[in-house]
């Protein structure tokens, strides 16, 4: 007798009523938790704690519960219900991606993942809502994502753990189902009448599975599809399974969760030999997911050559039906293993000869489905990759052995997740992400093999994105060194290599070291790529910004130029590559004082990051930065005083108060300030932007020298001499701790200090400080830059004063 999955309790309610996205219940019969779920309804009635935790162990009901509790109360305690898997530790995505698809909320994207969740408790609706956290392994691990204290909010948990700190949590803990209410799950199943005639040994049986709730249902299942089939039989065919089931209880009894009782274990097998050859297949397989929700596609990519229809059918007419598989929710095509069951199934699975084979099909589908990532990773796709990412790091983690092929194989699970967390902003997360890929390419292919190279070059990647050049400097050389010798001469990833390099050199003012890799980098890509390749861009514009930094301008334009006619020619238009070419041409024009090219670029870019990234983004903050940085460079600041303070406004609401580029913002509006004789507001300004910079980056950093510089400068303005000497002293030990003596940026803080000194006509003190920069400066930058030239016309005129 074949069974058809049953038709499972929803809400009684509309999302009308309520905004949620639950799931449906797992069973059809709910009974013997009344009391319970009163106890719950008054713990969150209270609101002390905010959280409660539901607690007992696997197979006890602890998610049917929460699940009856929120569709039966719902409606009149809450707006909004949030439910998120937390055996998935992408909870911050789960809840990012609720505002966005129930709250029509829209995250900025672009930010660190904790920034983007903040912003969503921070624009939440005010209304009542409820958090549910299903299956939390570690409850210190959720503290971090649950909603601020507030009675706009209740949280809500299922975990086989008990909370160490129940001020925090408060436990209501769940136990088996009493006798009778054992008796009538069996009895829904098979009918009262079939279980009063035999109620002695149903009795015996419900003992024996302890009151647990899974165990009844599968129990249930079981004598549904055997009508015929007597209490004793089936106590008979349980007690013969107990053989069988004892070697895979000794293995499950090292696993993280508690060791599975004998008898649930013989219903898991009992049920398991009622299904057909294909659909134990089909279970076993998806034994080798990672826990939590399973998207349907990735199973069909996992055997793509067998009929959907087939596949299905053996879903919803085998696994479905007999409990060992559950439905997600209705509207996402997304399915659960329940955790015990997923093991059982695992132990199955070490028994079959068709276990390598499942594994490979498995690691296969990620790999197809990761390629394209690996080539071509945009940031929109990073929702999308939420339900994935567990799946695709079981794969390179837990089955790697099973991917077949040379190193892309391997690589391809590794860099999705790679850049999945660096896209999030949890550098932490990518991190030891990398050095894992890093562990395992050496131990499968060894130290000398361009896997290995390519996961060195991946974690520098990382480093230099964080600005953390001295971690990524010796890791690109390791890789270009090893890439040479195992490539050849002919190679995009050694051109990749010398690229990397040398933006290294080029961040650290290291110009004669970066622009021979860049040039060496040009010649091969279009060597071995062709002209017409989005690295040929890539490499143009890397030394077009390395000519730039030399004073060779008319060379940085002609480079700058043909990066964008490429990517024009590429791209088209309308794409985030030709807004940042636009950028840096306006940059160098800028540079050059030439407003009537500079100007026209940077509005431009600013337009197309608008339309292609929408209003709330970093990168149109940045736009809205540089158009107003280049009208106060040219005394405009009537007009670049609105547009810091529009920049400022955004990156506030992206990032918060404490950032970086918030520090940016406010050093720059305060310039345009002091510039239009504002001298309190950009007093107020200069000094919160040296405090932020101080606070999130420690007293000792190039960022906080350019603050305590500028305050410096406000006060040497207005005859604070003593006031702004320590700052400049200060700004100077920074930069010479920071850069060495040879540095423009020394100079410059020799040479304010000098003219400290001269308008306080300590000229004996001056002349030195300012003859120093003038050398430093002709040696850095040339005798006819303008800040040579500039210097060495003010140490005639101090000169000629100590004469005078």
């Amino acid at each position: 007798m074949a069974l058809t999955e049953p038709d499972l309790p929803t809400s009684k309610w509309s999302q009308d009523q309520v905004v949620h996205n639950l799931p449906p219940g797992s069973t059809p019969v709910f009974v013997g938790r009344e009391g319970e779920l009163i106890r719950l309804h008054d713990c969150m009635q209270t609101g002390q704690p905010a959280a409660v935790a539901v607690t007992g162990g696997d197979g006890i009901g602890k998610t049917e519960l929460v699940l009856q509790y929120a569709y039966r109360f719902g409606p009149a305690d809450y707006q909004h219900i949030c439910w998120l898997h937390g055996s998935d530790r992408e909870i911050a995505s789960q809840i990012v991606n609720f505002t966005r698809t129930y709250l029509g909320l829209n995250p900025p994207t672009g930010l660190p993942l904790d920034r983007q969740m903040q912003w969503c408790w921070q624009h939440w609706p005010v209304s009542s809502s409820l958090i549910i956290y299903d299956d939390v392994a570690d409850l210190s691990h959720i503290e971090s994502y649950l909603p601020p204290q507030s009675d706009r909010w209740r949280a809500l948990m299922t975990t086989p753990v008990q909370p160490e700190n129940t001020a925090t949590i408060a436990p209501l803990t769940l136990t088996g189902l009493s006798q009778e209410a054992a008796l009538a799950v069996l009895r829904y199943w098979a009918g009262a009448e079939r279980i009063n005639q035999q109620l002695a040994a149903a009795r015996v049986l419900c003992d024996q599975l302890s009151g647990v709730p899974l165990g009844l249902d599968l129990v249930g299942r079981y004598l549904a599809c055997q009508p015929q089939l007597s209490m004793a039989a089936l106590q008979q065919r349980l007690d013969a399974k107990n053989g069988a089931v004892k070697d895979w209880i000794h293995t499950l009894g090292r696993h993280p969760l508690p060791p599975v009782p004998l008898i649930l274990a013989a219903v898991f097998s009992l049920s398991f030999d009622q299904l057909n050859r294909d659909e134990q297949r089909l279970a076993e397989l998806l034994s080798l997911f990672a826990p939590g929700s399973i998207p349907w596609e990735v199973v069909q990519a996992c055997w793509a050559d067998v009929d959907t229809r087939r596949l299905t059918s053996w879903r919803d007419c085998g696994l479905l039906p007999w409990g060992l598989l559950r439905r997600v929710s209705n509207q996402a095509d997304c399915y659960q293993l329940h955790p015990l069951v997923r093991l059982f199934l695992g132990a199955q699975l070490r028994q079959a000869d068709w276990a390598e084979d499942l594994k490979r099909d498995y690691c296969g589908a990620i790999v197809e489905i990761t390629r394209p990532m690996k080539e071509d990773f945009i940031r929109s796709n990073l929702s999308d990759l939420v339900s994935l990412i567990p799946h695709i790091k079981e794969a390179a983690v837990t089955w790697q052995d099973s991917l077949e092929g040379e190193e892309e194989a391997l690589l391809c699970p590794f860099v999705a997740v790679g850049r999945y967390y660096t896209g999030q902003g949890a550098y932490g997360a990518a991190e030891l992400w990398w050095q894992t890929c890093l562990t395992i390419t050496k131990n499968r292919f060894g130290q000398e093999h361009p896997a290995f190279a390519a996961s060195l070059s991946s974690l520098a990647d990382l480093y230099r994105f964080q600005e953390l050049y001295y971690k990524a400097e010796p890791l690109y050389q390791e890789a270009l060194g090893l890439r040479k010798r195992r490539l050849g001469d002919r190679h995009p990833d050694i051109a990749n290599s010398l690229n990397n390099l040398g933006i290294v050199y080029h961040r650290q003012g290291r110009h004669d070291q970066a622009e021979p890799l860049f040039q060496e980098a040009l010649a091969l890509v279009k060597q071995v790529l062709g002209s017409d390749h989005p690295d040929v861009a890539t490499s143009l514009n890397n030394l077009a910004l390395v000519s730039e930094s030399q004073q060779r301008y008319q060379a940085a334009e002609s480079l700058h130029q043909e990066a964008l006619a490429l990517r024009r020619q590429l791209f088209g238009n309308e794409h985030i590559d030709v807004a940042a070419s636009l950028d840096h041409l306006g940059s160098l024009y800028q540079t050059l004082g030439r407003l009537d090219k500079a100007e026209p670029l940077y509005k431009e870019a600013l337009e197309l990051r608008r339309q292609i990234l929408g209003e709330a983004h970093q990168d149109v903050a940045t736009s809205l930065n540089n158009l107003g940085g280049l009208y106060q460079w040219v005394g405009r600041h009537d007009e670049a005083v609105p547009l810091f303070r529009q920049s400022l406004t955004l990156r506030q609401q992206l990032f918060g108060d404490d950032h970086p580029d918030v520090a940016v913002s406010l050093n720059n509006l305060a310039g345009s300030y002091q510039a239009i004789g504002h001298i309190s507001e950009a007093e107020s300004l200069f000094q919160a932007a040296l405090v932020l910079r101080q606070k999130l980056m420690g007293n000792s950093h190039s960022d906080v020298a350019t603050s305590l510089n500028n305050l410096a400068l406000l006060y040497d303005s207005q005859g604070r001499y003593g006031e702004a000497a320590p700052l400049y002293e200060e700004a100077l030990a920074i930069r010479r701790e920071l850069f060495g003596t040879e540095h423009p940026d020394v100079a410059a803080s020799l040479n304010n200090l000098a003219v400290l000194y001269a308008n306080q006509e300590l000229f004996h003190r001056a002349e030195p400080l300012m003859e120093e920069a003038l050398c430093l400066w002709e040696r850095l930058l040339g005798p006819e830059h303008h800040y040579t030239l500039s210097a060495r016309f003010s140490l005639e005129v101090l000169r000629d004063l100590m004469t005078s």
